[in-house]
């Protein structure tokens, strides 16, 4: 009885010990199996025995027999736990070597490939670049066992910023417009005020204060978060003084300080049009009335505001003389209006434009346009004497005239008698 033991399986394979490789070279004879060497305890299923061990087997020729051992190796199965590593995003790699991944397997050797029959190794297990598939195969003596793993590695999540114009207090900023992450991947935005993204930005549709805050682009596990820089500058305030009137030729300037004080800092600019897109020309010396503009400019803001430009013309006085035994009287004919006041020879200006009993002589009258303070020229005349030169004679003709009637009455005709009152002398 020859006996050559059979191959070692791993459980929960079984050993076939009625294989003829186990008992070739032995004479012909029955073969029997047992679990003890005194052949008195029969071995059931020795076609698939399931625990190791040493057993036995009897020839028997005839009357004669021989018994010899057998010795059958199951070896424990191997367990092959497998966790899927977490998903990472490109450009990070996974490691399937970590504990983790086989935690909870049998103890043996692992080894890693590309395809289920791990017959293609898989290179670098420990930095994987690609998602997909892969396979680890735990061996254990001659026992192994081979199991799927999942790798997962998104791709990179690309968050391009561009900083929103700067704006003037108090527009604000709205950094949810897709201007804002242009030139970026698909995903979920979310905003925040610190670069760890730990704090919620309030309202970035509408962020009322400059500073740096941060647009965090999420997809899937993966996420990446940019800073955005905001600039809102300080509105810039306008106050406008209208200068004061003046007379022509005179001219008004409207670069004197006087006429922006208590206006922010900034730089002016002088306009003919609301608009302020038409220049005005010599603003320190503008020459007629009107509504002129002025522009402060602070970094990229402006503010624009009227202002008023008074330049009353020159007077030209002109007069009606009146003279009578009564009184002699002049009125001024131009200029006449409210806001005139008239001066005769120095005197306190009134706001009538007549004057009554003048004497005879030279006189001097002016006119002063009260808004501007502006008078004319002095208008000089002469007002003649008047002369009684009127001759009556003191002893005219008596007048006399009939009556026909006898009643008392009748119309009597002094023209017939001017000759004889006055002599020769009309008037």
């Amino acid at each position: 009885l020859v006996i050559t033991n059979p191959p070692a399986v791993c459980s929960p394979s079984t050993v076939d010990l009625t294989l003829a490789s186990v008992t070739a070279g032995s004479s012909a004879g029955t073969l029997s199996y047992w679990t003890n060497a005194a052949g008195t305890t029969v071995l059931n299923n020795p076609n698939a025995v399931t625990s190791s061990g040493t057993y036995y087997i009897r020839l028997t020729n005839g009357s004669c027999s021989t018994i010899q051992p057998v010795v059958v190796s199951i070896n424990p199965s191997s367990t092959l736990v497998i966790t899927n590593p977490p998903a990472v995003c490109s450009p990070s790699t996974i490691d399937l070597t970590l504990a983790s991944v086989t935690a909870g397997s049998s103890i043996g050797t692992l080894s890693y490939w590309t395809n289920a029959a791990g017959t293609t190794i898989l290179n670098n297990p420990n930095a994987v670049t690609s998602s997909g598939t892969y396979y680890i195969r735990f061996t254990n003596g001659s026992c192994s066992t081979i199991q799927p793993v999942v790798v997962t590695i998104n791709p990179s999540s690309t968050l391009v910023i561009t900083n929103p114009p700067a704006v003037c207090s108090p527009s604000t900023i709205d950094l949810t417009l897709a201007s804002v992450t242009a030139g970026s991947s698909i995903g979920t935005l979310s905003y925040w005020t610190n670069a760890a993204g730990t704090t919620v930005l309030n309202n970035p549709n509408a962020v009322t204060s400059s500073g740096t805050y941060y647009i965090r682009l999420t997809n899937g596990s993966c996420s990446t978060i940019q800073p955005v820089v905001v600039t809102i500058n300080p509105s810039t305030t306008l106050v406008i003084t209208n200068p004061p009137a003046v007379c022509s030729p005179s001219t008004v300037d409207l670069t004197l300080a006087s006429v922006t004080a208590g206006s922010s800092t900034g730089t002016l600019s002088y306009w003919t049009n609301a608009a302020g897109t038409t220049v005005l020309n010599n603003p320190n010396a503008v020459t007629s009335s009107g509504t002129y503009y002025i522009r402060l400019t602070n970094g990229s803001c402006s503010t624009i505001q009227p202002v008023v430009v008074t330049i009353v013309p020159q007077v030209v006085i002109a007069i009606n003389i009146v003279e009578n035994c009564g009184g002699n009287v002049i009125t001024v004919t131009n200029p006449i209006g409210s806001n005139f006041a008239y001066s005769l020879d120095g005197a306190i200006p009134q706001s009538s434009p007549v004057f009554n009993n003048l004497t005879a002589g030279n006189h001097s009258i002016v006119a002063i346009e009260t808004v501007g303070n502006c008078t004319s020229a002095p208008f000089n005349f002469f007002v003649n004497p008047f002369v009684n030169d009127v001759i009556v004679n003191p002893n005219p003709l008596p007048l006399q005239l009939c009556d026909p009637n006898n009643d008392g009455f009748s119309v009597f005709d002094l023209t017939s008698s001017i000759s004889s009152i006055v002599g020769t002398t009309s008037y």
